[in-house]
């Protein structure tokens, strides 16, 4: 077992803290980043936007998202980059993203 070290001495702190400590000692990070792009990309996304994308990867600090459809990609790439983007500021996570790249694919929902 790992043992990771508390920041504050008998205090309460939350369990998100102490895993997010626990992921850097392991060197996984990265992918705890990508867990929080992930999450807030379907805090931000209406009900009609999660239907018709999936976050699919970060980069530096660029969330690349899988678009199911040449229009929604227009619509999304045009005319909703800004708002998205702004929304995602709006969040105040720990992790900033700042830039929204959208890729045309197919892909399944779950």
């Amino acid at each position: 077992m790992t043992m990771v070290p508390s920041k504050t001495k008998g205090e309460p702190e939350l369990l998100r803290n102490i895993l997010q400590r626990w992921l850097e000692s392991q060197h996984l990070e990265l992918e705890w980043k990508k867990y929080e792009a992930f999450h807030l990309w379907n805090q931000i996304a209406d009900e009609r936007l999660k239907k018709h994308t999936k976050p699919w990867r970060l980069v530096g600090n660029s969330l690349e998202i899988l678009v199911d459809s040449a229009p929604y990609h227009f619509e999304l790439r045009s005319f909703r980059k800004k708002e998205l983007l702004e929304k995602l500021k709006r969040t105040k996570a720990k992790i900033e993203i700042s830039d929204l790249c959208f890729i045309c694919s197919r892909f399944s929902h779950p």
